[in-house]
């Protein structure tokens, strides 16, 4: 298991210093829960996405087939679902990933 860095505390260095060391532990508890529940959130969201962008490859990949036997219905439905998957990639594109040593 990577190493958890401590996080920054918001206080300056010397500030930090003089807070009783019960609140310091605290504050420190805190950050770590904060930072737990991020990565927690962005693994999820990043679960949803992938298994959006699966059922949008599998549906292209259906209407593909079909599309053989009805050809000028099919290609205009092969043609939204492409156009909605290039609208929505550069959204992803702009997410930062977890870095996998964090």
């Amino acid at each position: 298991m990577p190493d958890i860095k401590r996080p920054q505390s918001p206080l300056h260095p010397k500030e930090s210093l003089q807070l009783p060391a019960g609140l310091r532990e605290l504050t420190r508890r805190t950050l770590l829960e904060q930072e737990r529940d991020r990565r927690a959130i962005s693994l999820r969201l990043q679960d949803n996405i992938a298994q959006t962008l699966l059922g949008v490859h599998v549906q292209i990949l259906l209407l593909q087939k079909e599309a053989r036997s009805q050809t000028v219905r099919l290609e205009k439905d092969i043609a939204e679902t492409l156009q909605w998957l290039t609208r929505a990639t550069p959204l992803l594109a702009r997410r930062k990933r977890p870095r996998k040593d964090a």
